[in-house]
């Protein structure tokens, strides 16, 4: 897009809009905080942007089964997020929040705009390029002809470096492209089919980031499989009968590292992180290694969501808790929210947050823990208003900080 401003004034027009829309707001555990589900955050306790270095960094995971937040990466020292049609980076360092289609004249509602149409879940960041799907109606005009409107579909690359967006490939109807990875220089992906019966067949396939080339790998038929994990020759796939592995030189026989009738997990190119459903319903945290062999129980905590960092595995439970009643006398629940960890290593698990009494109906959605601090989506039950806030549905972006140590709350937002 052509510019016609003078640099200057352009550099001036940035840093106007970046001092008027990113506010970091603390607020200490101890305040209490009234808040309106449709209104703006209370500016409360406004401060200096803080940060205190931690060398227990979180671990670049790029499992799409549980792990890989989809709006929200975390790559070198930067959370990136995807929220209504555009994408954001967040210096976890500085504070600073920045547009990656920083040019002031685009609009970002329309084909000018690289991030144009962008589904904000299921993005990835892999040797500084994005790639994510973009899904979009366009309207070609020609003076010969009626306009026509068409459904644009496509996988595409976005170089951070030099801002150039590159179509990886075009989506056809009734295909889609789902858990996918990212392994020396290849796009590996779980191809969907669906016949004019609606029936779904799946494959796993193989695109070449420098020529584009594609060739199918594994056909599973009608049972998916996503991709968990691959290293040293090997792709490890996750379905609802266990984690398994091919070499990739050889995708004639599956070979079973753990066989369960529901399986989410994380690794971290060490071991695996297994929640394994148990006969009563609860999830127990297993670790075992990349061959299947030495299985440790972790944790038997109904464990939920989790994450890792370098020395720990955060965790959630997997409950609810009641908040109130919708005009048809149905509960209104919120997930639990204390935050607990447990040494990769083994150990007790440990509760290291939960929200304080005056912020009882507030709950935190998937998250990523650095350092001392974690990122999270975030809601809140509304007594007053008898509604539910979350955080990513109204503005630009809306997620909170909390210091594990000290448990104060950064809010990280921008008005729409």
């Amino acid at each position: 897009m052509k510019k016609y401003i003078q640099i200057v004034l352009l550099v001036l027009l940035i840093l106007t809009l970046i001092s008027c829309n990113n506010k970091i707001i603390e607020v200490s555990p101890d305040e209490l905080i009234n808040v309106n589900s449709t209104q703006s955050l209370p500016h409360i306790n406004s401060t200096e942007f803080e940060f205190t270095p931690n060398s227990d960094k979180a671990t670049n995971n790029q499992s799409g089964e549980l792990y890989s937040l989809g709006f929200l990466q975390y790559y070198d020292d930067l959370l990136y997020l995807s929220a209504h049609g555009m994408v954001y980076r967040y210096d976890i360092r500085t504070g600073n929040v920045t547009s990656l289609c920083d040019d002031p004249l685009c609009s970002h509602s329309d084909e000018a705009c690289p991030f144009f149409g962008i589904i904000p879940y299921g993005f990835h960041i892999y040797n500084n390029k994005i790639f994510y799907t973009q899904n979009y109606f366009s309207t070609k005009k020609d003076i010969f002809s009626e306009p026509e409107t068409v459904n644009i579909r496509r996988f595409v690359m976005y170089d951070i470096e030099n801002r150039k967006l590159k179509v990886i490939r075009n989506i056809p109807d009734g295909v889609s492209i789902e858990s996918k990875y990212y392994h020396d220089n290849c796009l590996y992906y779980l191809n969907t089919l669906t016949d004019e019966n609606g029936n779904h067949t799946f494959e796993i396939c193989r695109q070449n980031l420098d020529n584009f080339n594609i060739e199918s790998l594994i056909f599973l038929g009608s049972t998916p499989s996503g991709i968990a994990f691959i290293n040293n020759d090997r792709i490890y796939l996750v379905s609802g009968v266990g984690l398994y592995y091919y070499s990739l030189s050889d995708f004639s026989t599956p070979h079973y590292i753990y066989k369960n009738d529901s399986v989410d997990l994380i690794t971290d190119g060490v071991y695996f992180y297994v929640l394994v459903r148990n006969e009563n319903g609860t999830n127990s945290l297993i670790r075992i290694d990349m061959d299947g062999n030495n299985p440790t129980k972790l944790c038997d905590d109904n464990v939920g969501y989790i994450c890792s960092t370098e020395k720990y595995i955060y965790y959630r439970k997997n409950e609810k808790i009641v908040v109130g009643k919708d005009k048809f006398g149905n509960n209104i629940e919120i997930p639990d929210s204390n935050v607990y960890r447990v040494p990769k290593q083994g150990g007790n698990a440990v509760l290291v947050y939960s929200f304080p009494q005056n912020m009882k109906n507030y709950y935190i959605g998937r998250f990523i823990v650095d350092g001392i601090y974690l990122y999270a989506n975030y809601g809140y039950y509304d007594e007053q208003n008898n509604t539910l806030y979350e955080s990513i549905r109204i503005r630009p972006y809306d997620f909170i900080r909390i210091n594990l140590k000290t448990g104060a709350i950064y809010y990280i937002y921008k008005e729409e």
